[in-house]
């Protein structure tokens, strides 16, 4: 019997035909009820191309054939990763493809931010809120000289770094388990408790995966505990901040900031954040380029045919 693969999301048929790989290969008809789709056809499949849609026990159930699930995102908390494993079922993810991408996008939201490049480029369109040009309403702040605080110092939370360095940014750090020191000297990074990350940083970036420990971390306790003045960036998950302590943060002028890629209800945006003039939305974008899209499609395609072929494979979750 032939090995078949099912990418949950429908793709142009050329696109689908020049698919290199020794499997069948079929791809959704429509962009509707994915979920239901997947769920109705699964029992045939040995490698499901996971897009966003969840896959969790229901499905995995349902799925006698499958092999492993490849996720088409860094990020797999639409995936029941625990019970996957516990019927042999391989999960991956695509952390190659993605770490670039989303570390010049979320350097950007900082940028955008604090300079307020974004709020002058409202106000100038509005017509009325700039009362003349060189106002100090349109001034933002540098960025040369802050602590800039990571959570998460993976791939992605390093590649920030990184960047961050090149802006004479101090860089402080908070994980899970701490870098080795030649990791924090590579990457001018300072390991930091969750308290003192809190209380040090001029600007406080997320690039923390969603799991229990993190899910709402970001509460009233929590933000009353950062530095009065700061700025928060989140490309990572939304479910990490609780939304309402988040808007009472801004408007009582705790935090001066907010520049956001992801959102605790996705896609729904509460229109008091949206009100908000010190605040920077943008839709999932993180990782929103063509040359992105293709690397992580071939990384994640890539993951099933080395499975199934019994190869190795870029990344591997369980």
């Amino acid at each position: 019997m032939s090995k078949k693969i099912l990418i949950g999301y429908p793709i142009q048929q050329e696109r689908l035909a020049a698919l290199q790989s020794p499997f069948e290969v079929h791809a959704l008809s429509s962009a509707d009820n994915r979920y239901e789709q997947i769920l109705e056809s699964i029992q045939d499949y040995d490698g499901l191309f996971a897009i966003t849609h969840p896959v969790d026990k229901q499905l995995l159930d349902k799925a006698t054939r499958l092999k492993i699930v490849a996720n088409f995102g860094v990020g797999y908390d639409n995936i029941d990763v625990k019970y996957a494993q516990q019927k042999g079922i391989a999960v991956t993810n695509t952390p190659q493809s993605t770490t670039i991408p989303t570390a010049n996008f979320a350097m950007g939201l900082m940028l955008s931010l604090v300079r307020k490049i974004t709020t002058n480029d409202r106000w100038l369109r509005q017509g009325d809120r700039i009362p003349f040009w060189g106002h100090k309403s349109t001034f933002g702040e540098s960025i040369e000289g802050k602590t800039l605080g990571i959570l998460g110092m993976g791939r992605i939370g390093k590649a920030v770094a990184k960047r961050a360095h090149a802006f004479d940014m101090t860089i402080v750090y908070h994980n899970r388990n701490r870098l080795s020191v030649a990791a924090e000297t590579a990457h001018h990074s300072s390991y930091v408790s969750f308290e003192e990350l809190l209380s040090h940083s001029d600007i406080l970036s997320i690039h923390a995966p969603l799991h229990a420990s993190t899910k709402g971390l970001f509460d009233a306790t929590v933000f009353s505990k950062m530095k009065k003045g700061a700025y928060l960036i989140n490309t990572g998950r939304g479910g990490i901040i609780q939304t309402d302590a988040l808007l009472t943060a801004l408007t009582t002028n705790h935090l001066a900031g907010a520049a956001l890629d992801v959102f605790e209800k996705e896609p729904h945006i509460p229109q008091e954040l949206l009100a908000l003039d010190n605040v920077i939305v943008a839709p999932h974008n993180g990782t929103a380029t063509q040359a992105a899209r293709d690397a992580m499609f071939a990384e994640a395609f890539g993951n099933i045919v080395a499975f199934l072929s019994g190869k190795d494979m870029t990344s591997r979750v369980v």
